[in-house]
């Protein structure tokens, strides 16, 4: 395989992830996630695990996390 077979491959399986993901909020998806309600779990889960280490005392250092 060549290198710019390699790299049209990669390509293509990098597309078809992306499209899937996209699909779980597709207006046509009878299954699709709700964006909105989505959000707003998140935000309270966030919330939730920063009371945790608040309650907790518990310090994370900026450069220790992962992202």
């Amino acid at each position: 395989m060549t290198e710019e077979i390699a790299e049209l491959v990669n390509r293509l399986a990098d597309i078809e992830n992306e499209i899937a993901i996209l699909w779980d909020y597709h207006q046509d998806n009878p299954d699709r996630i709700n964006v909105e309600d989505r959000f707003t779990e998140l935000q309270r889960e966030a919330l939730s695990i920063g009371s945790y280490l608040d309650q907790n005392n518990i310090e994370v250092e900026e450069d220790e996390l992962p992202f």
